[in-house]
């Protein structure tokens, strides 16, 4: 079976080579998004001393 004109499942070298950098871009930004959560709760706990929730 094709897929826009090529073999399902093949795919040349520097398309592999651009979603392997891209899949790394975005682990990257995740771990960004976690450093920065991790900091803001941090200094919340810090802070004050007693957190509340409400529903």
């Amino acid at each position: 079976m094709k897929e826009n004109g090529q073999i399902a499942g093949k795919r040349s070298k520097s398309y592999q080579k651009a979603r392997i950098r891209l899949q790394k871009l975005y682990e990257r930004a995740h771990r960004m998004q976690d450093d920065a959560m991790h900091k803001y709760t941090t200094h919340l706990v810090k802070e004050y001393d007693a957190i509340c929730i409400e529903g």
